[in-house]
């Protein structure tokens, strides 16, 4: 009997020393990096609008991609570096003037949003001397309760000599037409409304 609880307590010893074997093996194949699985990495946004502008020796290479625009400028061949900002819309349009007549071109991105009233939306920047670059503020509609009474969408903009003019639709049918400036500042630049119109 005594020779029977002896054997029955070595078949267990060896039961759990098979298993501890068991799950060593289980952890270091586990840990092996060749065995991990791979993250997958989510696809790049695909570029939906692309264009390049010239003036003044100054170039603005422009693409969106996704809700993301950005725009890079050169100086001759000189990159003058990118700036990346979020993108309201579709892009309906570009415009590149030397607005404030300092020998450095801005350019103006025009978006609509299709699925909003055809709202519009503006995006400027600018390229000093010595290749700097910047973005230009553009102040919300909603800035001036005067510009947004009656509003109801339909905005268009386009760059008129040294002007950015941005036209409206109004409730009663007729239209609002606002005229902005460039202007410097210690801030840097900005668009001013300069003009109203309605006809």
């Amino acid at each position: 009997m005594k020779n029977a609880t002896l054997l029955g307590l070595g078949v267990s010893l060896m039961m759990l020393w098979a298993c501890k074997n068991d799950t060593q093996k289980a952890a270091e194949t586990t840990d092996d990096p060749a065995t991990e699985t791979p993250v997958a990495t989510a696809p790049t946004e695909a570029t939906t609008y692309s264009k390049t502008m010239e003036m003044q020796n100054t170039t603005f290479n422009i693409a969106v991609a996704g809700e993301e625009l950005t725009v890079a400028v050169f100086r001759g061949e000189s990159p003058g570096g990118s700036l990346t900002t979020p993108i309201v819309g579709k892009v309906t349009g570009t415009g590149m003037e030397d607005l404030d007549a300092d020998g450095s071109p801005e350019v103006v991105i025009f978006t609509q949003e299709p699925e909003n009233a055809m709202k519009g939306h503006a995006y400027g920047f600018s390229s000093g001397k010595e290749n700097t670059f910047e973005s230009i503020y553009i102040p919300p509609l909603s800035s001036d309760p005067a510009h947004t009474e009656g509003y109801v969408g339909g905005d268009e903009f386009a760059l008129v000599e040294t002007s950015l003019v941005r036209r409206m639709v109004l409730n009663d049918g007729s239209v609002r037409q606002l005229q902005y400036k460039l202007v410097s500042s210690s801030e840097g630049k900005s668009f001013e409304v300069d003009r109203v119109v309605e006809y």
